[in-house]
């Protein structure tokens, strides 16, 4: 992931956040006609108390005299006044980000049972799919079957693998959950735009959803790397106390959101910042950990992805080397000349360094990685080579991989290169 676009989408959706919290946005503008013109005010009334509406054909004088608003403008303010407010929306994006189903379920509980002590929340109180029983219990049924897997070291790997998939359930539920309190009436038109720059404009709904998406990518991505650290812990009953600890704050959490949804807001806000300082550090350990430990999983289940096919590989430096941090992903490619380190991204071009042929690399294998050793010819340092650490995705066929590098495999028996204190260090 680009941290600089991380960045960007963080500032952007603060900015939107901040004004769609201060600044009230008008409902349309339309052209407005006097209420009363060339007549008398019938006795009653105070004449301060009259305001222009836009006139219309329907609407006659007695009706304009008991009720100033026209059918469209009662609308309007019916839409209005049941809009969400940006507490409501963020303060239970926090559990929500730590155990997605689980928080879901509180949600919905607290729909269908909350509303006769908890104060006046839209969010909840107006939403048709948390008043819905079944949402309910399927969510507590999703939540049990894959916190129960947490509890022991033997079936947490299982329930790890599949972590990122109730992350992206979590983020497809909570946005749906959005879309269902977008009133359906009402152009386009009238939909308040609280972010344009030129051609680019962004909604107030289209603002909080992207808010709600990198609250919980950021927060699910710090968690995901303590639960994997935890796990690699040999001490028994450690994960179960995490998984305790992760439940029993996913609880207080959504109390304080119930009773006060800005007090919730706000330490959602400390929670996020708080991750979003470490989030570089822990995103680039969280890759290397879920590279290390699941591509031969992944390559057992589905024997082609474990098959060689290109003259690239994917590594990670283990110690700092040049301009990359430990544990950066890149890209180790074959060149005329030798071979070429670029740093993985996703949408713009990274870092490259040239590894020259004279450097000698070569492949050693391991108990849980690989390894690939060179030496840097830039220094001059022989005593002290680089270690480039990737996965046992191939070594069913290591041979064909380090044909396709053109890069030998060492024919002594290599002890590990990475221990298990290895993979949650820095």
């Amino acid at each position: 992931m680009n941290l600089l676009l991380l960045r960007s989408l963080v500032i952007v959706v603060g900015v939107g956040v901040i004004a769609s919290m201060i600044s009230p946005q008008p409902v349309t503008s339309t052209e407005q006609t006097d209420l009363v013109t060339g007549s008398e005010v019938p006795a009653g009334i105070n004449p301060g108390t009259l305001h222009q509406v836009a006139w219309s054909p329907q609407v006659g004088l007695p009706d304009l005299i008991k009720n100033p608003l026209t059918h469209s403008d009662m609308d309007k303010a019916s839409a209005l006044a049941g809009s969400v407010k940006a507490s409501e929306w963020l303060g239970p994006l926090a559990p929500i980000a730590i155990s997605p189903f689980f928080g879901v379920t509180l949600l919905a509980g607290l729909a269908q049972f909350g509303n006769d002590w908890m104060p006046v929340n839209e969010f909840l109180s107006n939403n048709a799919v948390l008043k819905n029983p079944a949402v309910f219990w399927v969510f507590l049924i999703l939540t049990v079957l894959t916190s129960v897997p947490r509890f022991t070291k033997v079936s947490k790997a299982a329930a790890q693998a599949i972590d990122q998939v109730e992350a992206y359930a979590g983020i497809i539920t909570i946005i749906l959950l959005r879309v269902m309190m977008i009133p359906e009436a009402g152009s386009p038109a009238e939909v308040p735009v609280v972010l344009q720059a030129g051609v680019f404009s962004m909604t107030a709904d289209t603002l909080m959803c992207v808010a709600a998406v990198i609250n919980i990518v950021v927060i699910n991505t710090v968690k995901f790397f303590f639960e994997v650290s935890v796990w690699l812990i040999p001490f028994p009953f450690v994960d179960a106390l995490l998984e305790v600890g992760n439940k029993t704050a996913c609880v207080a959490l959504m109390a304080v959101y119930a009773y006060s949804p800005l007090i919730a807001t706000i330490i959602n806000l400390v929670i996020f910042t708080a991750c979003l300082i470490a989030f570089r550090w822990i995103y680039r350990r969280t890759v290397y950990l879920r590279t290390i430990l699941f591509d031969p999983v992944l390559a057992i289940v589905w024997p082609g992805y474990g098959t060689p096919k290109k003259k690239r590989l994917t590594v990670f430096n283990k110690e700092p080397l040049a301009p990359f941090p430990a544990k950066s992903r890149l890209v180790l490619s074959v060149e005329d000349s030798g071979w070429k380190l670029t740093e993985q991204r996703i949408l713009f071009q990274g870092k490259s360094i040239p590894i020259d042929a004279a450097s000698n690399p070569m492949i050693h294998k391991g108990m849980l990685s690989n390894h690939l050793e060179f030496c840097d010819q830039s220094d001059g340092d022989h005593q002290n080579p680089n270690h480039l650490v990737f996965s046992r995705r191939y070594s069913g066929e290591l041979a064909k991989l380090a044909e396709l590098l053109r890069i030998p495999v060492a024919t002594e028996i290599a002890q590990p290169d990475v221990r298990t204190g290895d993979l949650h260090t820095a």
